[in-house]
Order: C-alpha cells, then structure tokens, then sequence
C-alpha cells in the first residue's frame, strides 16, 4: 500500500488504501487539523465508487508521516516539485526537533550551572536561565506562564540580551517604566518607550529608536500605529476622483458629491501614529506580550490588532501567570497566535478541551476537559513554575518598584497643588503645617495609584495567589476593598475589634478571600498574614520603621521557606520618589547606629523631620 500525498492551495490531500491502524490514527487526530471527505472514482469498466480521503493541515501533515515511517508504510507526493519536498520535510524535522529539545529543557533536575547569559550586568537565577534555554530549545515562540513573582521580565530579557534580538514589548500601560527599569538594572542594553515624553524637570535622558535594542508600548497605544491604506476612486467616469489615504470608506464623493459612488479598495496596513512615528513590525526580531491574557479574547480590537501586526514576527513570547485550569478556552487564542497551523479551529478546541456544549444560548466552552492530553499538547511551548518551586533561589524579601506614569492631565492637577504647598511655605511654618500640605499632594498620589494598583492585585489573584495591600489612608482602602467585593476583606482603624479579627481570620481560613487592604496605621503591627507572599503598598509610611513592621505581617524569618515579595507603587515626578530617598537614606543611617549598638534615641534624633526634607526637596526642585 502507498500513501498519496497532493498538495492544495493551505492543505493536503491523503489518499490511501484502507488501513484501519493509520485510518485510525489520523481519526484521532485533532478534529480542527483534519477532515473526512468523499468524492465519486470511475472504474475501468466505467463505474463508479465511493472514494474516501481525507484533507490535513501541515500540523496534521507532520504527526501523519512520522506514522507511516515508523510503521514502514510507503508514502508519495504527487504534485510537488522535489526542492518544495525537501523543504516540507526540512520543516518537519526542525518542529519535531524542536518539540523534542524543548521537552528535554522542561526537566526539573536540568543542569544549567555551565549556561551563562553574555552582557548581563546581573546574571538570572537558574530557573530563569532554564526558561532562557528553553525558549531557545523550541524556536523563540513558546508561553511563559510562572507564578506572579517568580520573575518572568528578566528571562525574557535574558533571551533577548543572550541572543541580540530586537525585541518589541507589548505590554499593559502601567508596566511601561517597569520593564524599562528591569532592563536598564540588569544590562547593558537601553530601552526606547513609544509615545512616552518625561516631565523636563526629572532631567530624564531618553534613548532613540536606532540605539535601542528593546522598543516597549502598551496595548492601548498599538492601536493607535496601526491603520489600512485604502485606495478610494469614484465609479463616475466623468468625476475620475481618486485618493490613498487611511480613510476607511466615502459614503458620498468629495468631488461630485454623488452618493455611493466611491469604490474603496484596501491596499495594505501602515505602521505609523498621526504624529509620523513609525512602528515597523518586520524590523522585529522577537515579540514580548506581557500580560498576554489580555489577548484571550478572539474578538477583541486588541487581540486582533496584536495578531494582524505580529503573526509573521519570527519569534514570539507569550508571558502570564494565569493558571490554565482555570477556563483552557482563554488560552486558545494565545495557542493560535504562537502556532496557528497547530491550534487552528476554536470550535474544536472548546468542544475537545472545554467540555463544549450547544444550549438555547449558542456554544459553551466556560468548562474543561481531557486537561492531560491538552497539556501533552501544549508542552513543547509552554512552561510553568510555582513560587513554591523556586524558593531555594529567592532572597527572603525581593523588592519590586512599580513606577506609575501620571497622566498630562494627571499632572496638570498634582503641580498647581505642589505649588500651592510652595507658595504657602515660609521659613517660620511649622512641622504640623508640614504635614498637612505634605499630605495633600501624598494623598493626590494615592488615589492615582489605587487604580493602577487595582490591575496589579488583579494579575496577582488571577496567578491564584493571595496578596496583603497596604495604605495610608482609609478612602484609599474603601477604594480598593470594594472593587473586589466578597474576594476581599478590609481592615481600618474604624473597624471594631471583633471586626478586625474576622477580617484576619477569613483571609487567613478562606480560601476564597484574595485580598486584605489595610491600612498601616491599623494593620502595619501586630497582626499575622502569612498565607499571603506578596505585599503591595499603596503609600509609603513616614519611618523605615514602620515600613519594615508592615513587610514583616507576610514575612517570617523563623521560617526557613517562607520567601515574600513586596511591591511598592511610586508615581514618577512626584512626592513619591522624595519619599523613597528620604526613606532608603534614613534606613541606612538607623542601621549603621544600631549596628554600633548606639541609643534608640539616638537614632530617632538622626531621623529628624521627614516633613521638613520634604518640603525642602520640593521648593528646591522648583528653583
């Protein structure tokens, strides 16, 4: 028996003898990658007979030859020229050469302790560098989907850097300054920030374009460089109008003004914003979607937009940390943009892996189902680790700065305050008037990076994690509490005790509680967090004391595997970062005293009025 292999225009076509082992095989295989068709044969004594074949993707293509190899089965294409053949099986060996590596760099026990990581100013830790090779091991497309906190940024900045690849980041708004924070600590590289203008007093200096290896921009901006070409000309031969533009359509001819007369033709896609910036996605080398579950719908502008800029992009890193078991549908439009041949109908992937039902309402694919062939599937490309199985790496406290961007008319609102604090300042002010107008513009900041701060704490519960939230102030708290509703508990100064108890209780019993906002004035002492490893704070406390107290409520040192990460939101250009410094310089100053075993009162006077250098450093900026 020989198998005929013809191809079509996306296709193949595989016609055989019966064969119940191979008819069998290709039945199994998934139902998006292969069809069952039927056509009428002549004999030569002129009659007809059913004709059975069946029609492959190149995926399916791939799995159907290395079967009839291993069973010894003959195969033949018909219509191909041998180069075009020699490609095609070219290709084959490559994806199952690659499947077969990436595999082997998913080992938990893989040695990595030769595997260095060039122009690195930090080098990874050795899960990371495992995540690196394993990236390199299936072809640069693959999903990374590590536990919040685990430090997906610098393995993919690590491939990158390793590998000098341009490299475009996609990413959420308030990421922007995050990653480019991440790659200006750990490399040599530098960073360029579409559509980003820092204020001139920060003295800022910002890279070009051309001396940039990574290039960073949101979701939402993406949009804004990416519209049709389209040819528009009037059907009316004595008007001849014509026009390219990126005007979708004419309803009415600018020049005859006739109705319905102008044919609209799209000509291609322009990369480009109104300001003349151009985003050009064949100069990438590797695509990095950050938060990539905010491509899991389909039907999205934006998944749509992400996919028709970068679906040619050679390689592509998908980073999230939602778990899979949570809705595997969610995951198929990821899955598509990474290997289309291979995840190709949605259809069939929600019947097969989504438990798919048809009710009065249309399809519903909200379920799972056989999850271990689905993660069979899936692991040539996608790897995953917990916090739990890289504690013996971390540090017991890793610190992340979040650095949030206010927006122009963000910033129009904190300076006239600012100035306000200024104008009203004298030499003769006292330290409770420096507070109270300290205050304000801190409690300006606070409101900006509650609602940022809501997306972070979102990606953190959607990784299934729990996470402790810190504030200063109780509007803030209230804010953030009630956006979670039932998934969180809150814990304030005006709750009772028997109040305070309960919220503690059931975020430490329940697993359906997420969140415990707090503030540091109630919730910075005394208290016990510890089922959470992630603390997010809102504000900044006045003392490196009171800091390290509300650290220390998910924190345990007696614990020997108890590693945490703690969060802080700072708002660029502002009080924030005066804050940070005063902070971090007094700390080491209370240190290096206690560390000389000097006086605690002492130590209180070295700190002095944070409110003063405060003001100071404002008035001072404004010169």
């Amino acid at each position: 028996m020989s198998v005929e292999i013809k191809k079509l225009r996306t296709n193949f076509e595989v016609r055989f003898q019966f064969n119940k082992a191979l008819a069998e095989f290709i039945k199994n295989l998934p139902k998006d990658q292969q069809q069952t068709k039927m056509d009428f044969a002549k004999r030569d004594d002129g009659t007809t007979f059913e004709d059975w074949y069946r029609v492959v993707n190149e995926a399916a293509l791939s799995k159907i030859i290395d079967f009839i190899k291993a069973n010894n089965l003959r195969f033949k294409f018909t219509n191909m020229e041998p180069e075009d053949i020699e490609k095609l099986k070219k290709e084959f060996t490559n994806r199952q050469t690659r499947g077969e590596a990436a595999l082997k760099a998913r080992a938990k026990d893989l040695d990595v302790s030769k595997f260095e990581v060039p122009n690195m100013v930090i080098q990874p830790y050795d899960y990371q560098k495992q995540a690196v090779m394993f990236f390199e091991k299936s072809g640069g497309n693959c999903l990374l989907g590590d536990q919040p906190g685990v430090g997906k940024t610098l393995s993919a900045i690590s491939y990158a850097v390793k590998n000098k690849l341009k490299t475009l980041v996609v990413c959420p708004a308030s990421l922007k300054l995050n990653w480019r924070n991440e790659i200006q600590r750990f490399t040599n590289e530098k960073a360029y920030i579409y559509k980003y203008k820092p204020k001139k007093r920060s003295k800022e200096i910002v890279n070009t374009k051309e001396e940039s290896l990574f290039h960073i921009i949101n979701y939402e901006a993406l949009e804004t460089f990416i519209k049709l070409n389209v040819s528009h000309t009037c059907s009316y031969v004595q008007c001849g109008w014509k026009e390219t533009s990126t005007k979708k359509k004419y309803d009415v001819c600018p020049s005859c003004q006739r109705a319905k007369s102008v044919k609209s033709r799209v000509l291609g896609t322009i990369f480009e914003d109104k300001d003349g910036v151009g985003l050009d996605p064949k100069s990438y080398d590797l695509v990095v979607c950050d938060e990539a579950h905010y491509l899991k719908n389909a039907k999205a502008n934006r998944t749509k937009v992400v996919k028709k800029a970068f679906m040619n992009v050679p390689k592509k890193l998908l980073l999230t940390g939602t778990a899979i078991k949570s809705m595997p549908f969610e995951f198929f439009s990821l899955l598509n943009f990474i290997d289309p041949a291979e995840w190709k109908s949605a259809h069939h992937f929600g019947i097969r892996y989504c438990a798919g039902f048809q009710d009065d309402f249309g399809w519903d694919y909200s379920g799972s189902s056989n999850l271990d062939e689905l993660y069979s599937r899936i692991s040539p490309y996608f790897l995953r680790r917990l916090k739990s199985d890289v504690l013996a790496f971390l540090p017991p406290k890793t610190f992340t700065h979040f650095p949030i961007e206010l927006t122009p008319e963000e910033y129009r609102n904190y300076a006239k305050a600012e100035k306000e604090v200024v104008d009203e300042t004298t030499g003769e002010t006292k330290d409770a008037d420096h507070l109270s107008r300290i205050q304000r513009l801190k409690m300006f900041t606070s409101q900006v990076k509650a609602s940022r701060g809501i997306e972070i704490v979102q990606d953190i519960i959607d990784g299934d994690e729990k996470v402790v939230v810190f504030t200063e102030y109780i509007a803030t708290a209230e804010m953030i509490a009630n956006h979670f509703g039932g998934k969180a508990v809150l814990f304030t100064g005006q709750k009772s005790a028997t109040e305070k108890q309960e919220a503690v209780d059931k975020f430490m019993k329940d697993d359906s509680v997420k969140v415990f906002v707090g503030t540091m004035g109630a919730a910075g002492v005394g208290i016990t967090l510890t089922v959470a490893s992630i603390a997010v704070f809102i504000d900044q406390p006045w003392t490196p004391s009171d800091r390290e107290q509300a650290e220390d409520r998910i924190h345990r040192a007696s614990t020997t595997s108890d590693k945490v990460q703690i969060i802080r939101l700072i708002c660029q250009d502002t009080i924030d970062e005066d804050i940070i410094s005063l902070l971090n310089s007094k700390e080491k100053v209370t240190s290096m005293v206690l560390d000389a075993t000097v006086l605690d009162r002492k130590v209180e006077r070295l700190q002095g009025s944070i409110f003063r250098d405060l003001v100071k450093l404002i008035i001072d900026k404004k010169k």
